[in-house]
C-alpha cells in the first residue's frame, strides 16, 4: 500500500508526509547547512512536506555536491524512507563510503 503512495504517477495529493529528517554520517557538513541549500534551490524535501521520489533524488544529489564541496571525496548518499503510521514517513540520508 505505501509503495503504491510513493509512485511518482500518483498525485501529491496522495503522498505520504514527511514526518522527520535525518542526516547521518555526513563528513563535514552540517544539517543546517544542508537545509539552507534545499530551501535555496526550491526542493520541498522538509518535514509537514509531502513525500516527492523526484525532490528527494534532487536532494541526494545536492548533498552529494555538498560533501564533495567540503573536500570529502568518495562518498554516496543513500536515502531511506521509513513508514511512520497516520500516513507518514520518515526520510533519512546516510552518506556512504564507495
Amino acid at each position: 500500500m505505501l509503495a503504491a503512495a510513493l509512485s511518482s504517477a500518483e498525485p501529491q495529493r496522495h503522498a505520504p508526509t514527511i514526518r522527520s529528517l535525518q542526516f547521518r554520517k555526513l563528513p563535514k557538513v552540517q544539517e543546517k547547512e544542508v537545509l539552507r541549500m534545499l530551501r535555496a534551490k526550491g526542493i520541498g524535501v522538509l518535514p509537514e512536506a509531502p513525500l516527492d521520489r523526484e525532490q528527494l533524488d534532487e536532494a541526494r544529489l545536492i548533498i552529494s555536491e555538498l560533501i564533495e564541496a567540503h573536500g570529502s571525496r568518495g562518498y554516496h548518499v543513500v536515502t531511506t524512507v521509513k513508514d511512520a503510521g497516520n500516513r507518514s514517513v520518515e526520510v533519512i540520508f546516510t552518506a556512504v563510503k564507495k
